[in-house]
C-alpha cells in the first residue's frame, strides 16, 4: 500500500480534530450524548471511553484508515475540513 505523506498529515489532523470534538468540545451534538454517557455510566470504563482522548483517538484512527482505503473520495473531503479546522483552532490559540 502506498501512503501519500500529505494525506497522512491530513488524516492525523482530522483524527486530532474529531477526537477533540468527541471528548472535549462544547458543540451540543457531541456534548449532550457525551454528558449523558458520563452521567449514566460514571466510574465505569465506558464513561472514560467518551472522555479520554487517547482512547477515542485509537478507535477514530482505525475508522480513518478504513475510510481512506474504502471511501477515499468522500473521506478526503471530510478529512480536509477537519484538518483545516484543527489548524485554524491551533492558530487562533496563538493570537
Amino acid at each position: 500500500m502506498n501512503v501519500d505523506p500529505t494525506m497522512l498529515v491530513v488524516d492525523a489532523l482530522a483524527c486530532y480534530r474529531a477526537t477533540r470534538l468527541i471528548t472535549r468540545d462544547s458543540v451540543p451534538v457531541f456534548r449532550v450524548p457525551r454528558d449523558a454517557v458520563v452521567r449514566r455510566w460514571e466510574g465505569r470504563p465506558v464513561a472514560e471511553l467518551v472522555t479520554c482522548p487517547w482512547c477515542v483517538s485509537v478507535w477514530l484512527a482505525a475508522g480513518i484508515v478504513t475510510a481512506r482505503l474504502l471511501l477515499p473520495g468522500p473521506w478526503t473531503l471530510l478529512a480536509l475540513v477537519l484538518a483545516f479546522s484543527a489548524v485554524a483552532g491551533w492558530l487562533s490559540e496563538r493570537e
